[in-house]
């Protein structure tokens, strides 16, 4: 319950900016407001991009994910019978 409470109340801490350089195989060059350009799966894209296009993208920290994926590494190691 609490983890949930905390994925509500988080806040994205910023947002970025990118803008569209080019698109082919299915694979988008996109360039930081300014950064230096990085691929990304057109797949990973709101459905309609196109060149030309800028996009804007929040990350906030995932309080539930991150518990999830904890518990399921405990109950790896408790299989294991190792518990660092």
């Amino acid at each position: 319950m609490g983890n949930k409470s905390a994925v509500s109340a988080a806040k994205p801490s910023r947002t970025f900016h990118f803008f569209v350089d080019s698109i082919s195989n299915g694979v988008a060059s996109l360039i930081p407001d300014g950064g230096d350009p990085f691929a990304a799966p057109l797949s990973s894209l709101p459905a309609g991009v196109r060149e030309g296009d800028w996009l804007s993208a929040s990350f906030a920290i995932d309080a539930r994910k991150q518990a999830e994926e904890r518990d399921a590494i405990d109950k790896l190691f408790g299989e294991l019978g190792d518990n660092p």
